[in-house]
């Protein structure tokens, strides 16, 4: 019996473990996932090297103002709910003292995570870039700095200031279990309601503008310390509405989640105003190649051999876009007939972009070969341009762009936003306002040099066959995309060419108009 008993006093503390945890469980969430997201998303990754690549002074100063509000308020809120939900009277001592401390230890967990992320990737960069690792590594230690300051600040406050525990103010001397945010003293009330006013006009504008917002904003690690803000005072509101009103909130938040998502779904592809494309995949591979062979031979050079260069572009997102892009680009400048001779390119992520970004910059300048004296001479200077080097500085400018940013706002707000909603909202789509970014970067990279374009000029908003409209069929390198089948992984690939002849030689499982998949063997 004594055993027993013994068990069932353990059991009992920690449930009681358990159940004063939980009251802190938002802050205890959204630590568990900036932990996730700084060491388990490369993605992030990418964005803090980024960081330390191209970021102004004042950048890194934003971003570690950004990331300590964040963790400021995950120990404020925390704080915050353990005075509404418990009272010293009924504490034993340790039980209090979880109360106290947990969120202060909530708060500097934060903070450490940061700290130990911006530290880690900044010397991995150091061994790559020196400038770019020891800003990082700085950046770092402000973070564990921050920390410092933090726990002294939430630990020593009191003394300093000479205030009275709240707990004297917050005594439970009603039949509530849980007290009203009205008993709150008004300071504390003020800082809430301004943190979650403050909070809802970054997701105002992380909605309407997703692209333009966060290029103001500056970098993708400042925008997820935002994003990750948001939604904090937000999930604390419903917890505080389901202990006021005894409902499950967040279950019926879960149940209407799920119905609407049977029919609010925004994913469908974008399709251009015009629907008719200019170029129809009528050709078979063995017809588009004698086309495209024929057209590169004069009459003298008739049945010679000519050169024929195959473009293989792996993956690894904009890293690979970059680098695929510049390396197609300065062989283009070197040997400007090298276009000439590339029969396709054969792209996946990162590699689709940079093949597609080169096609357009070709497409671009057989089209519009007076272009470059359209350029301003003080911006020909300015960025040292020639003839030969203008589609490398344009590849380098258009890739060369903060593309993550506006995804991650997008991801972590108007996609959210849109869970919760009946009707989908095509525009909250994160895949369209990637889309977007590119034409916005696209136009952008024109609009630098001083050049106005029009809207009859090839660019990433056009459809995307008039990449080989007109007397380009046969002059631009033709794109093979691969992608994957999500629902069973099955490897895909879209061409502009017709793969449907059985003499193609290339061996498919199943043909549909545009898609052609292909076994695992």
């Amino acid at each position: 019996m004594k055993f027993h008993s013994k068990i069932k006093k353990i059991w009992d503390v920690i449930n009681r473990f358990l159940k004063i945890l939980m009251t802190a469980r938002i802050s205890l969430i959204m630590v568990i996932l900036s932990a996730i997201l700084f060491f388990g998303v490369s993605q992030i990754k990418d964005a803090i090297i980024a960081l330390g690549n191209f970021a102004a002074l004042y950048q890194f100063i934003i971003t570690s103002i950004a990331g300590f509000v964040l963790a400021f308020f995950i120990w404020y809120w925390a704080r915050v709910f353990y005075y509404l939900d418990y009272w010293p009277e009924a504490l034993q001592p340790w039980e209090k003292a979880i109360v106290v401390h947990t969120p202060r230890i909530l708060g500097g967990t934060a903070l450490v995570i940061f700290g130990i992320a911006f530290l880690s990737n900044g010397i991995s960069l150091y061994h790559v870039s020196q400038t770019g690792g020891i800003q990082l590594i700085l950046l770092g230690c402000v973070f564990f700095i921050y920390t410092i300051l933090f726990l002294f600040f939430v630990y020593f406050r009191r003394k300093m200031y000479h205030l009275q525990t709240e707990f004297i103010h917050l005594k439970h001397d009603t039949e509530d279990e849980f007290l009203s945010f009205s008993r709150l003293p008004l300071v504390t009330r003020l800082i809430l309601i301004t943190s979650t006013v403050f909070y809802l006009i970054l997701l105002f504008l992380f909605i309407i503008s997703p692209i333009k917002f966060t290029i103001f904003i500056g970098d993708g690690v400042t925008t997820l310390f935002l994003c990750l803000g948001i939604w904090l005072p937000v999930c604390y509101w419903i917890l505080m509405g389901s202990k006021r009103t005894g409902l499950p909130l967040y279950l019926f938040l879960f149940i209407i989640i799920a119905a609407f998502s049977l029919f609010n779904s925004n994913k469908n592809v974008r399709i251009m105003n015009n629907p008719d494309e200019p170029v129809k995949r009528t050709q078979t591979l063995y017809e588009y190649f004698e086309k495209w062979y024929t057209a590169r031979q004069s009459e003298e050079q008739k049945d010679t051999r000519l050169p024929l260069v195959l473009i293989l572009s792996e993956g690894g997102g904009i890293r690979a876009s970059y680098w695929g892009a510049g390396l197609l680009s300065a062989l283009h400048e070197k040997h400007t007939l090298f276009s000439e001779f590339v029969f396709g390119i054969y792209g996946i992520s990162g590699g689709t972009f940079s093949g597609t970004v080169f096609d357009t910059l070709i497409k671009f300048d057989k089209d519009f070969q007076d272009f470059y004296d359209k350029i301003p001479e003080q911006m020909k200077k300015k960025h040292n341009l020639s003839k030969d080097s203008i589609i490398r500085y344009l590849s380098n400018d258009i890739i060369g762009k903060d593309y993550l940013s506006p995804v991650i706002a997008a991801m972590f707000t108007s996609e959210i936003v849109q869970m919760i909603l009946p009707f989908p909202v095509t525009q909250f789509d994160y895949a369209k306002v990637f889309e977007k970014t590119w034409e916005y970067h696209w136009n952008n990279a024109f609009y630098k040099l001083g050049v106005s374009l029009s809207k009859n000029t090839v660019s990433f908003a056009s459809p995307f066959m008039s990449i080989w409209a007109g007397d380009s069929n046969y002059e631009i390198p033709r794109l093979f995309i691969g992608i994957t089948r999500v629902e069973d992984g099955s490897p895909y690939l879209i061409s502009t060419i017709n793969l449907n002849d059985t003499d193609s030689g290339i061996p498919h499982s199943g043909i549909t108009k545009d898609f052609y998949w292909f076994t695992r063997d």
